[in-house]
């Protein structure tokens, strides 16, 4: 159900990257996010930034943030955003390893 909404929503990507046998690699999610305030330019939102234990260190997430940025870009989004969990330390190098500042802002979290 989740992934024909998902599918449904011109402003959500599911993006998914498989071996040559079609076994996932990695995936994950993007959300465009049309704005009201300065500029007005979409942003986009990541979540579920995932890559298989198998697959880690081999440029996966590399490739699957590339493709991401260049979707953003070609929908002129002004930034994309993610948050990611205080402890997870060698995500954290890996994400400032492809530019992304952990100093930008300062995230918040409420679950419900």
């Amino acid at each position: 159900e989740s992934f024909r909404r998902i599918d449904a929503n011109p402003d959500y990507l599911l993006l998914g990257a498989r071996d040559d046998g079609g076994a996932l690699m990695g995936s994950l999610l993007a959300i465009l996010c049309h704005d009201v305030a300065g500029s007005c330019r979409p942003f986009m939102v990541l979540e579920n930034v995932i890559v298989s234990s198998g697959y880690r260190r081999q440029g996966v997430g590399r490739r699957l943030i590339a493709r991401i940025e260049e979707y953003a870009r070609e929908r002129n989004c002004y930034y994309i955003m993610f948050v990611s969990g205080a402890d997870r330390q060698a995500a954290h190098r890996f994400y400032g390893s492809m530019g992304y500042s952990p100093n930008a802002v300062k995230g918040f979290k409420k679950y419900l």
